[in-house]
């Protein structure tokens, strides 16, 4: 089509979304986007809109999004697809709650469930853990992968392990890849870390951020330099403070970015520096307002629990780490939707560590439900983490003593 008309604006707005969504070339993505935006006059006010919303979306300026998916919706009321994207960008302002409230009003005018309705709808359930409502949207879901992906999500946040195995057998007629990560997520649970990792490096992959953290395992940096937020962040927690410190003028630079603005960002950076430093009270100082704003953003958001929660412990603030690593153990609300294959790496180890503080506080009856869970999921740990097995044991012997 542009080869005939390269002024077709609409194409090379399709053509962008399918380089960043699909292909991953975001450079080119962003060259044909901006051809799309420099021709408005050859597109409808539907699409100049959508294109604006995108566009702003993609950038993390979520208000200017807002604004275009505002006028979109006045414009075209009963277009599901334009309330869609709204809902999209109203998840990273406000939360999941904020995409259920629009399907539940896409519904209104139009009941007929479509894919990309049950599929964010299963999304949105998942985040605010309301795990069994959407298993319940799962069979509403035609493609195959997405079902098991999101199925795979909620059984792992949910701890069910024999699931997650079934469904990641199944994933592997419909994406290899995913259900090998998936078989590392299971041999982490079972404390089979060294076979773990070698299937990660059969991925060309590392262990993840959250697992590393929990079992108390170095952190790897990716092989290529990596600039973005999350970047930065790991750095700090791997002990390069001096690259995050470095990063900050130029991420900060964008003050349309909601990152920037919201501050989220920037105190998870300077908390993961400061945790790095042990200075355990800038950890809690920096993290305060965030915390209570219980934002949403992934893998990052659940490594910010993890080092608050440990910054806690070490000033002796045991109820109030208990409070962090709890939610870690069994995500809800405040963690959102995060990397269900990260959480599930994780997922032992954290636990582990629940069972030893829960026990520290004389706390016996929660220490042994835990107890049993971890004893039923850690079957076959490497030689040197059999101690972790022991340390929960002790603790938990210890606290019912006294009990």
């Amino acid at each position: 089509a542009l080869a005939l008309d390269p002024e077709f604006a609409s194409a090379w707005a399709l053509f962008g979304i399918n380089l960043l969504q699909d292909l991953g070339q975001p450079d080119s993505a962003w060259a044909a986007l901006d051809e799309a935006a420099r021709r408005p006059h050859r597109l409808t006010s539907a699409e100049r809109l959508r294109l604006e919303a995108f566009m702003a979306g993609q950038r993390w300026h979520l208000r200017a999004a807002m604004q275009a998916s505002d006028q979109l919706v006045r414009e075209r009321p009963n277009d599901t697809r334009a309330w869609n994207g709204r809902g999209t960008t109203l998840f990273r302002l406000r939360g999941p709650e904020a995409v259920l409230e629009t399907l539940d009003h896409i519904r209104t005018f139009e009941p007929f469930e479509t894919h990309i309705r049950a599929y964010n709808r299963m999304v949105g359930l998942i985040a605010v853990g309301r795990r069994v409502e959407a298993r319940q949207v799962a069979p509403a879901l035609r493609n195959q992968r997405e079902r098991l992906t999101l199925s795979l999500a909620a059984a792992a946040l949910d701890a069910a392990w024999g699931e997650v195995d079934s469904l990641a057998r199944e994933l592997r007629q419909e994406d290899p890849r995913a259900a090998t990560f998936w078989r590392a997520v299971l041999l982490y649970v079972r404390g089979e870390v060294r076979e773990a990792d070698s299937v990660l490096a059969g991925l060309d992959a590392r262990p993840w951020l959250l697992h590393s953290l929990a079992a108390g395992r170095p952190i790897q940096r990716p092989a290529r330099p990596d600039t973005t937020w999350e970047g930065a962040v790991t750095a700090a927690l791997a002990g390069d403070t001096a690259a995050a410190r470095a990063e900050l003028p130029r991420l900060t630079a964008d003050t349309l970015d909601y990152r920037v603005e919201s501050g989220f960002w920037r105190a998870a950076l300077e908390a993961a520096i400061a945790w790095r430093a042990g200075d355990w009270q800038s950890v809690v100082q920096r993290t305060g307002p965030i915390l209570r704003e219980r934002p949403s953003v992934g893998d990052i958001g659940s490594a910010v629990l993890w080092i608050v929660g440990d910054a806690y412990e070490r000033l002796g603030r045991l109820d109030s780490a208990t409070v962090l690593l709890n939610e870690l153990v069994q995500p809800g609300r405040r963690l959102g939707f995060p990397n269900t294959q990260s959480y599930g790496a994780a997922h032992s180890y954290l636990r582990q560590h629940l069972i030893v503080l829960l026990a520290r506080q004389g706390r016996a009856d929660e220490a042994r439900r835990h107890w049993e869970i971890f004893r039923a999921t850690f079957t076959n740990p490497d030689p040197e983490l059999v101690p972790l097995v022991e340390e929960a044991r002790r603790a938990l012997e210890i606290a019912e003593r006294r009990h």
